[in-house]
């Protein structure tokens, strides 16, 4: 079964440019959270990333 969360580091190694993942922690309608170690990573859930990229997708 595929994980629901992934860690940004997990989704910047999947290819996903860090730039992205990052606009994403910090955009308005994210769902990313940060764990409760300090520092700790962001938590995404995947499917609202995917939403999100899609939507927010630049068309060339």
């Amino acid at each position: 079964m595929d994980k629901i969360n992934y860690r940004r580091t997990e989704l910047i190694e999947m290819g996903h440019a860090k730039s992205v993942v990052e606009q994403y922690c910090h955009c308005d309608e994210t769902q990313a959270y940060k764990t409760k170690e300090p520092n700790g990573p962001f938590i995404i859930p995947y499917q609202h990333f995917m939403d999100w990229l899609s939507k927010n997708k630049k068309s060339n």
